[in-house]
């Protein structure tokens, strides 16, 4: 597939739909844990046939997704420690959640745990140029933004998890983004 370009004729909002669903080609199975899921914006994307979860930290997002899709499962937690069982979910994705947490490695151990076949990060700008993590953040209570990691670093990380990374795409759009899909071994 060609890198996604915003257009002139696409509005950001286009864009940001066409690498939503970009991302959700790479769906398997037919539960979905949608982590960050703030008010359900994926949830028009998901195919039909997959039952659909949202998981958010912010009470007000959830409120406005259960508004907009009642019947689907709804959850306020925090994805350092997931309140589900081990494989619940056939599975788990994430879109630029990880640039909001302090580290990478707890919230990735628990979406793995979580997940019973795959796992798909959608991150934005995730490595930092010049090989070192940075904690760029602005810390207000339990949030964080920005943070960027040492690519190589972050990469053998994953590799010590139970998982094989089957798809990696970087700049997979002209604004810098990764796609990482990881399939349980």
């Amino acid at each position: 597939m060609e890198k996604l370009c915003r257009t002139s004729e696409m509005t950001p909002e286009e864009f940001t739909q066409d690498q939503i669903r970009y991302g959700l080609t790479f769906i398997k199975g037919d539960t979905f844990l949608d982590i960050g899921c703030g008010d359900g914006r994926i949830r028009p994307y998901i195919p039909e046939g997959i039952h659909y979860s949202g998981l958010d930290y912010h009470l007000g997002e959830l409120e406005r997704a259960i508004r907009k899709s009642p019947e689907d499962s709804w959850y306020m937690g925090d994805v350092n420690k997931l309140q589900f069982e081990d494989d619940s979910f056939d599975t788990v994705y994430q879109r630029h959640v990880l640039m909001h947490t302090e580290y990478y490695e707890q919230p990735l151990r628990e979406m793995v745990r979580v997940a019973k076949h795959r796992v798909i990060l959608m991150m934005g700008s995730p490595f930092a140029s010049n090989g070192e993590n940075i904690n760029r953040s602005m810390h207000l209570g339990k949030f964080y933004w920005g943070n960027v990691y040492e690519k190589e670093k972050f990469v053998k990380f994953l590799e010590t998890l139970p998982v094989k990374i089957t798809h990696f795409e970087e700049e997979y759009t002209k604004n810098h983004e990764v796609l990482i899909v990881l399939d349980k071994k």
